[in-house]
């Protein structure tokens, strides 16, 4: 079980060690809100600037039953409501992730982040979970994504290959 205040008095000792990136997503119960407290905990205790060191990733995973419907409404919600908990006016970077390529909408999602983007919302732009193909789509686009998360391990080395090459061509 974690306990809240220890957890959050962890992360400020993780920043004066210089681990300033914390992972989080629109899903993971509870963690948004947590790292929010960090956040509003840091500006209490070091003032706004000391945040400027600091950097949170969170995804932007759709509801499945919503992607063939996703809309900016939609997008902008969850978008303003990881703001809100994460207690930050910008989001340093969203990741994208999108259950079913079957399902058409994932592009018009990018669109819509990219929208966010420009005004001000968001900082920069990532993909979790997507194929090569998929990443060199979203690029040629017109959306610039800075990161694409994908597993890689010992035993699972398929980004290594094409997918590498994709995202290194597109400066990803």
């Amino acid at each position: 079980e974690v306990v809240r205040a220890d957890a959050i008095h962890d992360m400020l000792k993780f920043v004066d060690a210089g681990i300033t990136t914390f992972d989080c997503a629109d899903i993971y119960t509870g963690v948004e809100l947590m790292i929010g407290e960090f956040v509003e905990d840091v500006r209490q205790k070091r003032g706004e600037s000391a945040l400027d060191q600091i950097r949170v990733h969170t995804k932007f995973v759709p509801d499945y039953e919503k992607l063939a419907n996703i809309n900016r409404a939609y997008v902008e919600s969850i978008i303003d409501r990881s703001l809100k908990r994460l207690r930050l006016p910008k989001l340093h970077l969203v990741q994208f992730h999108w259950w079913d390529y079957a399902i058409l909408g994932y592009l018009d999602a990018l669109h819509v982040l990219k929208e966010l983007q420009q005004e001000g919302k968001i900082e920069h732009i990532g993909v979790t979970n997507f194929d090569g193909a998929h990443v060199r789509e979203i690029c040629e686009s017109g959306i610039d994504l800075v990161s694409a998360q994908v597993q890689y391990s010992v035993l699972d080395q398929r980004p290594a290959k094409a997918f590498t090459q994709i995202c290194q061509s597109n400066e990803v």
